[in-house]
């Protein structure tokens, strides 16, 4: 199950390019700290909380950003990230996990503005439910507060926030949760520019108690591809080679987005009651089950082939991207005259030739085979002769159409052989066996005659005059 490379479809001259990432593999937070880390500098001081790059917070590779505060007091410390007073749309994206919460809130993540008190989102974490506000100031005056009506449940959930028009009165806020949409309100954010980001806890209770995991933070200008969605293009049967097209997909709109970084996606066919392989090109070349999309991409070409009949459903996933429904095929059995590799494949459970045959054992409903020649349910064979269609071998039937041999058996000329002893060379020998079996096969001139003669064949000649 290794790297294949897919057929790539470019979206893009080039990947999304975040204007902040940080997926915590180098071990560290800090720019100042080596080897270097993300973020600009620290928020807060605490000896209560604790926070640090560690694999106990991976969600995907092998680190994440761990906090832990104990709640002994009204302390705060998080990483911050600066910006250079930004305007227009403002995306960012984390996974993130809480777990052992208790007392009163937290703010995880806030994105802040040149102006105090002015132009914000921040994310407050209730412990009850647990869930999360999508909160901010529009002006010195005016603090919103909207519920994320979904409930962050134990475990690793995608979180996106975007502030869009920043510098401009009709902005809005968004906040999706697993990729559904959760807060969109119009906010005026006219006055401030964004300058910072952080990530942590930066405000909180003094009661406040939990462990937060971070991990795959990023940011951009345009929104980032956060699910995946499979579409296949052809087959439907059993032995079909199905095109399946993976594209990766925004949760604002389900528009197609860019990759960030090379993808390597995980193809599985779960579930399924049809033994299939899968393919990573789009003409069922290459197997493999690891489907990769490029940086810079935003869809790209694989394939799968079911080898029997039955359900058959594929599934696609990547650890930093949520996974998109798995795509059912219909994985039909072939019809007559299609082509096929087994019995199996066939409706009629019957491949010959390569072909599926009819029920009744024909081929594409009666076609011939070898210039008129058919097979089964009394077809000639060699202009004439009945295979299994009411004609006995052996058995009473007249062979040749029942015509006598040379006026009465006559035999001219030839010489029979009895253990050895020859009868009588001379023209005219009438042969009488008790125990004879004659074959007669047509062809051109005279039939060929063979005569069986058992051990007690006794043979009386007369010589004709």
């Amino acid at each position: 199950m290794c790297c294949a490379v897919g057929v790539v479809a470019p979206f893009g001259v080039a990947a999304q390019t975040p204007t902040f990432s940080d997926d915590f593999e180098t071990g560290t937070l800090l720019l100042s700290e080596m080897p270097p880390g993300r973020w600009n500098s620290a928020f807060g001081g605490a000896t209560a909380i604790s926070m640090n790059a560690t694999a106990a917070a991976a969600h995907r590779g092998a680190r994440g950003m761990r906090l832990v505060d104990f709640g002994t007091g009204a302390e705060t410390l998080a990483v911050a990230h600066g910006e250079p007073n930004r305007s227009g749309d403002y995306h960012v994206r984390m996974w993130m996990r809480a777990s052992s919460l208790g007392g009163g809130s937290g703010y995880p993540l806030g994105v802040f503005s040149n102006v105090f008190d002015v132009t914000t989102t921040e994310l407050e974490l209730n412990p009850v439910g647990p869930a999360l506000m999508a909160n901010g100031w529009e002006d010195a005056s005016n603090y919103t507060s909207d519920p994320v009506t979904g409930a962050l449940t134990s475990g690793w959930h995608l979180v996106e926030v975007s502030m869009l028009g920043v510098g401009a009165a009709s902005g809005r806020r968004r906040v999706w949760l697993d990729g559904v949409s959760q807060v969109d309100r119009v906010t005026d954010f006219s006055t401030g520019r964004i300058d910072s980001l952080l990530l942590g806890e930066y405000f909180g209770a003094p009661n406040f108690t939990g462990t937060l995991d971070f991990d795959d933070v990023r940011v951009a200008l345009t929104p980032h591809a956060s699910r995946l969605g499979v579409a296949p293009s052809g087959g439907g049967l059993v032995e079909d080679c199905t095109t399946l097209t993976v594209s990766l997909r925004d949760s604002s709109s389900g528009a197609l987005a860019l990759a960030p970084y090379t993808l390597d996606l995980t193809a599985s066919t779960a579930g399924s009651m049809a033994p299939a392989q899968l393919f990573a090109d789009p003409g069922c070349a290459t197997p493999s089950s690891t489907w990769r999309v490029n940086a810079g991409a935003s869809s790209a070409a694989f394939s799968v082939r079911a080898s029997a009949p039955g359900s058959l459903q594929v599934a696609v996933s990547h650890l930093d991207l949520l996974p998109g429904a798995p795509v059912a095929l219909p994985n039909a059995l072939r019809g007559d005259g299609d082509t096929c590799a087994a019995n199996t494949s066939c409706g009629s459970g019957s491949c010959q030739v390569g072909r599926c045959a009819a029920a009744d054992g024909g081929l594409d409903g009666g076609s011939t085979l070898d210039a008129g020649s058919m097979l089964d349910g009394g077809s000639m064979l060699d202009g004439g002769s009945m295979l299994d269609g009411g004609s006995m071998l052996d058995g009473g039937s007249m062979l040749d159409g029942g015509s006598m041999l040379d006026g009465g058996s006559m035999l001219d000329g030839g010489s029979m052989l009895d253990g050895g002893s020859m009868l009588d060379g001379g023209p005219g020998v009438v042969v009488r066996p008790r125990n004879l079996q004659v074959g007669c096969s047509a062809s051109a001139g005279l039939p060929a005659l063979t005569l069986l003669l058992s051990a007690s064949w006794l043979g009386r000649r007369r010589r004709v005059r």
